[in-house]
């Protein structure tokens, strides 16, 4: 629950960004990848999708070692740059 809680949340903090256009979630956690072809089973699921709902995204599983994203921000800028850039020919 903690892994769609922050993924929604981070995509309504951007919501004002990303209403216009069709993105990609990239997830280690691979029910997320499912999660949105469920049937509601609980209410607080229920919320987050009327939440999203008006926004076009597909969200995609990448192995951990992978996802050189995920943290990203905390590494030294030169660091950051290159691992980006391999990230970019990885798709």
């Amino acid at each position: 629950m903690r892994e769609s809680y922050a993924m929604v949340e981070s995509i309504l903090h951007y919501r004002v960004y990303l209403v216009a256009s069709t993105f990609t979630v990239y997830t280690d956690h691979k029910p997320l990848v499912e999660w949105f072809n469920l049937t509601p089973l609980s209410e607080a699921y229920a919320k987050f999708i009327v939440k999203l709902q008006g926004l076009t995204f597909d969200v995609q599983y990448v192995e951990g070692e992978k996802n050189v994203l995920a943290d990203l921000m905390s590494r030294p800028h030169d660091v950051a740059r290159s691992t980006l850039e391999e990230f970019h020919k990885m798709l």
